[in-house]
C-alpha cells in the first residue's frame, strides 16, 4: 500500500546535515573554520530568501531563529571537527566518506519513514473499520436505527481521546488523533461519515462511508 511518507525526523536531518558539512570542510581547498563560520547564518538566509510572501506568516520569525541556531549548531561543529581532523595525515579522498555516510542516512531515514506510514495507513484502514461496527452495533440498540457522532459512544472504540469540533457548532466529542491520523465523525440522516487524515504532509487521507463497506481514499 503506497503513501507518501512523513518528512524525516529533526534528528536524523541534523545528523545528515552535519555529516554533509563535515565532508566539505574535510576537502582541502576549503578552510575548516571560515566554512563553519559561513555556514552559520547561510540556513536561515536561504530560508529568508526562499520563504517569500511567508514572511508575513506569525510562524516566520521562530522558523528564522531555528534554522540560525541549527546553521550555527552544523556550521560550528563541522568546522570544529574538520580543523582538528585536518591536524592528522588522513587520505585526500576522506571528505567523501562523511558525505556518503550523509546520503546512505538520508536514504535508509527514507525508507524507515515510507515502512511507518504503510504500517500506520493499513491499521487506521482497520480502525475505520472498527469505527463501523461499533457504529451499526450503537445504531441497532437504538429504536430509530440512528448513528453517533459522539465518540465516547462507542465503548469498543479504543486508542483515541475524543474532543469537541467546536467550528462546526455541535457539542459531541467527534474527533480525535489516531497513530498519526486525525479522525473525524459526521452525521446525516440515518447515516454517518469518518474521516481519517494523515497528520503529515501530503499524507493520505480516507474516508468511510456508512452506506458503503470500502474505505475511499480522496
Amino acid at each position: 500500500m503506497s503513501s507518501a511518507s512523513p518528512p524525516l525526523g529533526w534528528k536524523t536531518q541534523l545528523a545528515s546535515a552535519f555529516l554533509f558539512a563535515l565532508g566539505v570542510a574535510l576537502w582541502r581547498p576549503i578552510h575548516p573554520l571560515l566554512y563553519g563560520v559561513a555556514l552559520a547564518p547561510s540556513f536561515a538566509v536561504w530560508f529568508f530568501i526562499l520563504s517569500g510572501s511567508a514572511r508575513s506568516e506569525n510562524l516566520f520569525g521562530l522558523g528564522f531563529i531555528v534554522l540560525f541556531l541549527s546553521g550555527a549548531i552544523i556550521g560550528g561543529s563541522a568546522g570544529l571537527c574538520g580543523w582538528l581532523a585536518r591536524r592528522w595525515s588522513f587520505p585526500s579522498w576522506i571528505s567523501a566518506a562523511p558525505i556518503s555516510a550523509a546520503c546512505l542516512l538520508v536514504i535508509f531515514g527514507q525508507q524507515y519513514q515510507a515502512q511507518k506510514a504503510n504500517q500506520a495507513t493499513s491499521e487506521i484502514m482497520a480502525f475505520l473499520q472498527q469505527i463501523r461496527a461499533a457504529e451499526q452495533t450503537y445504531a441497532a440498540a437504538r429504536p430509530d436505527h440512528a448513528y453517533t457522532c459522539n465518540g465516547p459512544d462507542l465503548p469498543s472504540v479504543t486508542g483515541i481521546e475524543w474532543r469537541t469540533d467546536y467550528n462546526f457548532g455541535g457539542i459531541d466529542r467527534n474527533q480525535g488523533e489516531h497513530n498519526r491520523f486525525w479522525v473525524t465523525l459526521r452525521c446525516e440522516p440515518r447515516a454517518f461519515r469518518a474521516t481519517a487524515a494523515a497528520l503529515w504532509p501530503r499524507g493520505p487521507r480516507f474516508t468511510l462511508d456508512s452506506r458503503s463497506p470500502v474505505i475511499t481514499p480522496e
